[in-house]
């Protein structure tokens, strides 16, 4: 099979998913969808027509007023971008670790760093903050001013508008 038909493929394939597809480049594909289509989309992604096994990384990002999950999949020299955003206030996503195992630890840092709750995630325990990090502070959500203590260590709290 050629990088071309696995694009093709994928393009033919996510069109039922009513999601946003973005063609960046020749090697790059970016697809937004719904979170309801999210483990549909990667059980597709992994198929042996489409291939793309390798989870490269997946990104939390806070756009202000909701955050969104970036799934980075790749197959050989291309990249598939799953893009999935979510509410600011009671952030859910579908733990993809049924579909992709790859997906235990950075599920674990976006829970513990911007809040979103990853439903059937085996194990949401912390995973980069300390066991003492005050609950419902998400330190890399744009509306939290970390509290710092006299040394200019940040203290845990959130001085403005926690979760």
């Amino acid at each position: 099979m050629t990088e071309d038909t696995a694009l093709a493929l994928f393009e033919k394939d996510f069109q039922k998913f009513n999601g946003t597809l973005k063609r960046w480049n020749a090697r790059q594909v970016e697809l937004t969808v719904d979170a309801k289509h999210l483990l549909d989309v990667m059980n597709v992604a992994i198929t042996d027509e489409v291939h793309y096994k390798f989870l490269s990384t997946i990104v939390g990002v806070d756009l202000g007023d909701k955050l969104a999950v970036k799934y980075l999949l790749a197959h050989k020299s291309e990249m598939l971008v799953v893009t999935v955003q979510v509410p600011y206030d009671g952030p859910e996503l579908p733990s993809i670790t049924v579909v992709l195992p790859a997906a235990l630890l950075y599920e674990r840092e976006i829970h513990d760093l911007l809040g979103i709750v990853f439903t059937g995630h085996p194990n949401l325990a912390r995973l980069v903050l300390p066991d003492d990090w005050k609950d419902g502070v998400f330190p890399l959500r744009k509306n939290c001013v970390m509290e710092k203590d006299d040394a200019g260590k940040p203290t845990g709290a959130c001085l403005i508008n926690q979760a």
